[in-house]
């Protein structure tokens, strides 16, 4: 496990990465292995222009009951 700017040896040799899309949509030419990356947005929009010889997965769906449990909690506590 490697921390990387997007422009140095170990992003061009990275099989997967973990990235917000928006600040790597323009650095994807220089990761040459790259084989999945994992978007920390829900939203892969960032990405639709350029390669896309790799699998993208993203963080849909996962908060939905995270969320919901919090706003009725808030709810709760402001309804006295």
């Amino acid at each position: 496990l490697v921390e990387s700017s997007g422009d140095d040896a170990a992003w061009r040799d990275a099989h997967v990465a973990l990235a917000d899309p928006g600040v790597i949509a323009g650095k994807l030419d220089g990761a040459e292995n790259l084989e999945w990356l994992q978007s920390t947005w829900a939203g892969t929009n960032a990405l639709m222009e350029g390669r896309r010889d790799f699998r993208c997965t993203k963080l849909s769906g996962c908060f939905g009951p995270l969320i919901s449990e919090y706003v009725f909690a808030h709810l709760l506590g402001n309804s006295a």
